[in-house]
């Protein structure tokens, strides 16, 4: 599959070398979801990261009407999920705002699996979700 988007534009694979970009590419899988879809709901399992190719996603709090958030091209969600081996959930519910989002998806496993057989993606993962954490943090204050 030909990723339509760089790696360089997602922070958290900004890092990765040329064949842990190969790989990760190998595994990731097109979806394209319509208007007002749900993608992730608050409270139940995120399955792996979505990353946005084209359109917007809002992101909102339970029980709230107005986004907190709205993400478009380069962004991801369901990050979380890759970091540990807890069983993750989603923080709030995320929608897709513009008539159309497309996403590349990667299943959890699919991820750790690029992981175990490209030992210095590893680092390159960590580094760039440590830097994406403290930008994110950086926002809130």
């Amino acid at each position: 599959m030909q990723s339509s988007i760089d790696f360089k534009e997602i922070p958290i694979f900004a890092y990765f070398g040329p064949e842990a970009r190969k790989a990760l590419v190998a595994v990731l899988t097109r979806q394209i979801r319509e208007q007002n879809e749900t993608i992730l709901s608050f409270g139940k399992q995120v399955m792996g990261i979505y990353i946005i190719v084209e359109g917007e996603i809002h992101i909102r709090l339970p029980h709230s009407e107005n986004p907190v958030a709205v993400l478009r091209r380069g962004q991801c969600v369901g990050e979380m999920s890759l970091l540990d081996d807890e069983h993750n959930s989603a923080s709030a519910d995320v929608m897709v705002g513009s008539p159309t989002a497309k996403f590349l998806f990667c299943s959890v496993a699919d991820f750790r699996d690029v992981l175990l057989r490209i030992p210095e993606s590893s680092a390159a993962f960590y580094r760039g979700s440590a830097l994406q954490l403290s930008s994110r943090l950086r926002q809130l204050n």
